[in-house]
């Protein structure tokens, strides 16, 4: 199977901060509902399946690196609008940095050279 390079290009990756984090308890499979600040492209929530792994207080403050353009599904309910990268093995949230670092908010990864940034 390959891969056209071309896709890392068309997905839109981001930084963001979780600034609050809460069980969704209509969820099949236990999940937190994660609302994300991305700075001056605002707020987006996203779910995950985190809560054998981190409490809420641990993830708030945390930076995680998140897709912007795969949609809008929902989950138990809830409208996930962003999708966080996790780490397939531990599914541990791959994060940009650690709690209460700094790294520019909606940042965008792969950018190619015709991208523009908002």
């Amino acid at each position: 199977m390959t891969t056209d390079p071309t896709a890392f290009e068309r997905l839109d990756l981001r930084v963001g901060r979780i600034v609050d984090a809460n069980p969704n308890l209509k969820a099949r499979v236990p999940a937190f509902k994660l609302y994300i600040d991305f700075g001056d492209l605002g707020m987006r929530t996203s779910s995950g399946q985190y809560m054998d792994i981190y409490t809420a207080e641990e993830l708030i403050g945390r930076q995680v690196i998140c897709a912007m353009n795969l949609g809008s599904i929902r989950i138990g309910g809830f409208d996930r609008r962003c999708s966080c990268s996790a780490h397939a093995a531990r599914r541990a949230l791959q994060c940009c940095s650690r709690p209460n670092a700094t790294c520019h908010s909606a940042r965008r990864f792969f950018d190619s050279p015709t991208s523009e940034l908002p």
